[in-house]
């Protein structure tokens, strides 16, 4: 009997239960939409309107209300103050027992609400926060019900806050926004909100998380409610805060987290805030130690003005501190700043720490000395403007990369407004430029003449000027180049390193922008005296007597250059290098250069990088030995008017030089050789394991004779036409000569063969001798040439080789001839009965 009556009891559970799941959503309450809509709406003092109302039993009784909507005042904006698509009203079942409707909790479910500011000043929410101070209320956690209804907890969740000013909604909104609103004792409302800062026109993921907390006290009017909050800003990337904040991201990577509280009436508030920020650095620099910072301010907001007074910031800098006091008047409208901002005792080395954190390429520093200033920002005219100054102490630098410690003398400095340089005015037809007159004007920081040295003789000048969109930094005087490239590689500027030592005069100037972290390009010019460097990409160091260099924004030009390499080669003339290159690899020289003489050898020991064993030699930045030369690229001409190719000599030598890929074109090779003219082409290509050579060309009216004396014997004379071809792959000269190919065909006129006699012992004479001679195996074979002489045409074939040794066959149309023996003391003989006479 008990047990059935348990089966029952719960069976009676079971269907009380699944009739609270299963019967609510059929049960409709459109027939009391209009009592609920009324009895928001009175409450709010705002138009409700809902979707549709059923009813909830389980876990809570309840009503589900759906397309909930609060319109908004006319005054504002057009748009719904409120939208959810659905809300939850939990009633109090202490209140249901005694027949009375009492909402316990209102849930609202991805609401989205709109902050909406008017031309006045005035908030939406505002005349909605008076209206509920002024409804009578018990507390939310109240037991005992009372003739007062008790204020329902009210919570958001995943909603969103947009903000509109007019009629323009902004950018800015709150998302995944969980929001509490209660009434937590007898005038004392509490209210709860975390959210997530967006910019609706971009994707943010990092922007850190708002958390709001407090309460406030009823009154008899909006301004006089006494309220105390607590807020925290946690944890927001610069980069993705700057993008909310700016609409772009600027570059700079760190965490930062803000917090404090404010408390007081809408009249007055005291403000107060800590802010934190950790990690800061540019987004390209991983700097080996962090940057932190802790500001705490505090200030005074006066409502009925508008003003922001009393302010007070504090950022302690190691041993000294940055201090800002001053006032803002006409925060929601015009406003107008009094501010005074002062560093005290703040140490040289924590400037250097924010330097290198800040500019790419910086060398390990360190800094002694401090530094002290005090600016102001001020109405002048009709805006505003910093005015002020500052001093360091004597700053000592040292660290790395300088090889020794520097002193600056005392740098001194002035903040001011100036005249904007893009003002003018207009042109006119009398004058070409427009001359400046009163307009705008840039606050410019301006750093007074400062003597450092440089190794020079004399100390080298540097000013320095900055403003909000660029910078300008000149140098002035003499300098050594080892010590200058240091200093300047050193503070981050990225001279060429090319190694150089020497003297120089500089007459520089440093001009770069702030925006997209450019590096700053110099521009002026610098006189060369003695100047040692080594240039990737050529086998030897180079020694420069003088040199003009020119900087430009197009490139580096060099003037009046007198320059001689170790290995002998010396040139003068002048040269272009593109901007951007810091070193010769990668970038595209061009030149134009003399030489008062120039050996094929030395040169090619000069180029090619298989010529590398120098001690001096540091030039490998890969792998294989031909990486630099890979990458050299330069273009130009060169003229000597002597050019050694072995022990043959051209002179009034020119042509166009190109180097690329490893590769070098000599193209219109012209020159005088041997009485005649040349016309080719030549190339050498290091990309390979192994240098190839090739080369073509023309040669018109060369002299014999003078052929004949270069190779110290007379056995020749007449002028030659010809055409070639050759190549020749290796590094020594025994690897060329086995390897040479190539092709003459010669045009031989009006000559004479003086050691060669073929039917008497006079020297045998040549009206034309027209044939091909080919290069291979280390000899020159002819192939059947026709030579007509006085005493017949004969067809001449055979080889000789290096050595001069001579193997030939000269058949004419009655009788043969063979010639052995060498050039100098050829041995001419006949088949029989054929005689001929060899000339001793």
């Amino acid at each position: 009997m008990l047990r059935t009556k348990r089966a029952r009891a719960a069976a009676a559970i079971v269907v009380l239960v699944l009739c609270g799941i299963f019967v609510p959503p059929y049960v409709t309450l459109d027939r009391f939409k209009a009592n609920v809509t009324q009895m928001i709406s009175d409450s709010l003092g705002r138009k409700v309107s809902v979707g549709a109302i059923t009813l909830r039993l389980i876990p809570q009784p309840g009503l589900d209300l759906t397309d909930f909507q609060v319109e908004e005042d006319a005054a504002f904006s057009a748009e719904p103050m409120l939208r959810a698509d659905e809300v939850t009203a939990y009633l109090r079942l202490t209140a249901l027992w005694q027949g009375r409707f009492e909402i316990a909790r209102l849930s609202l479910k991805n609401p989205s609400l709109n902050l909406v500011r008017n031309a006045q000043g005035d908030w939406n929410i505002e005349s909605l926060l008076a209206r509920a101070t002024q409804v009578p209320a018990a507390p939310t956690a109240k037991r005992k019900p009372e003739a007062r209804p008790r204020f329902p907890y009210i919570e958001a969740d995943a909603g969103r806050i947009n903000l509109k000013l007019g009629q323009e909604k902004k950018a800015y909104a709150l998302s995944e926004a969980d929001f509490a609103l209660w009434l937590a004792g007898e005038g004392e409302w509490r209210m709860r909100l975390e959210a997530r800062p967006i910019r609706t026109d971009a994707n943010l993921s990092d922007t850190g998380t708002i958390r709001v907390e407090g309460a406030a006290t009823r009154a008899a009017t909006l301004r006089d409610t006494a309220v105390r909050f607590d807020y925290e800003w946690e944890k927001a990337q610069l980069g993705n805060l700057s993008q909310l904040v700016r609409g772009r991201d600027l570059g700079w990577r760190g965490s930062l987290t803000i917090n404090g509280s404010l408390a007081g009436t809408p009249r007055e508030l005291l403000l107060s805030a800590q802010a934190g920020l950790r990690d800061f650095r540019r987004y390209d620099i991983l700097a080996g130690d962090e940057l932190n910072a802790d500001l705490r301010c505090s200030a005074r907001y006066l409502g009925d003005t508008q003003t922001l007074a009393a302010i007070d910031c504090r950022l302690p800098v190691s041993n000294g501190e940055v201090a800002a006091r001053g006032m803002v008047s006409g925060l929601l409208g015009p406003r107008t700043w009094e501010l005074s901002v002062a560093a005290t005792s703040v140490p040289a080395s924590e400037v250097l720490r924010l330097a290198r954190h800040m500019k790419k390429d910086m060398g390990d520093l360190s800094a002694s000395g401090t530094v002290d200033a005090a600016f102001s920002y001020r109405p002048l005219g009709g805006g505003h403007a910093w005015s002020g100054g500052g001093a360091t102490s004597v700053v000592r630098f040292s660290g790395k990369p300088l090889p020794t410690p520097f002193e600056v003398a005392p740098i001194r400095f002035a903040l001011a407004p100036v005249p904007d340089p893009l003002f003018h005015t207009p042109a006119s037809p009398f004058r070409r430029k427009a001359l400046p007159q009163e307009g705008p004007t840039v606050t410019r920081l301006t750093v007074q003449p400062i003597n450092v040295s440089l190794g020079g003789a004399m100390p080298a000048a540097i000013e320095a000027r900055f403003d909000r969109e660029a910078f300008q930094m000149t140098v002035r005087g003499d300098a050594e180049l080892g010590r200058a490239t240091v200093i300047a590689a050193a503070f981050g500027l990225r001279p060429p390193q090319t190694g150089a030592t020497g003297s120089a005069r500089l007459d520089l100037a440093l001009n770069g922008d702030w925006s997209g972290f450019a590096p700053p390009s110099a521009t002026g010019s610098v006189q060369l005296r003695n100047v040692s460097a080594e240039i990737k990409g050529l086998n030897a160091p180079v020694e420069i007597t003088s040199g003009a260099l020119t900087l430009s924004p197009a490139g580096i030009d060099v003037a009046n250059l007198n320059a001689r390499f170790a290995n002998g080669v010396a040139l003068q003339g002048s040269l272009h290098l593109p901007r951007g290159c810091s070193t010769l690899l990668n970038c595209p020289v061009r030149f134009a250069f003399t030489a008062p003489a120039l050996n094929l050898d030395e040169l090619n020991r000069l180029l090619n990088p298989r010529f590398h064993a120098q001690p001096w030699y540091h030039f490998f930045v890969g792998s294989t030995q031909t990486t630099g030369m890979k990458r050299l690229e330069a273009e130009g001409t060169l003229a000597t008017p002597r050019l050694v190719i072995k022990s043959a000599t051209v002179n009034r030598f020119a042509c166009s030089v190109k180097f690329s890929g490893g590769k070098l074109w000599l193209k219109d090779a012209t020159g005088e050789l041997y009485g005649g003219r040349h016309k080719g082409e030549w190339t050498a290509d290091f990309s390979g394991n192994t240098p190839v050579y090739e080369g073509k060309g023309t040669l018109e009216r060369v002299d014999v004779a003078q052929l004949a004396t270069a190779m110290r014997d007379n056995w020749g004379a007449g002028l030659v036409w010809g055409e070639y071809v050759f190549s020749a792959s290796g590094d020594t000269a025994t690897e060329l000569g086995t390897s040479a190919v190539g092709e003459l065909r010669f045009d031989w006129r009006n000559g004479m063969l003086r050691h060669v006699g073929l039917h008497t012992a006079a020297p045998l004479r040549i009206r034309k001798f027209a044939g091909t001679v080919a290069l291979r195996e280390a000899r020159l074979v002819f192939d059947a040439g026709r030579m007509e002489t006085p005493e017949g045409i004969y067809t001449v074939s055979g080889s000789s080789t290096f050595a001069r040794a001579l193997d030939f066959k000269v058949e004419g149309a009655t009788r043969s001839y063979v010639v052995g023996g060498t050039l100098e003391r050829p041995r001419v003989t006949t088949p029989p009965p054929t005689e001929a006479v060899l000339k001793q």
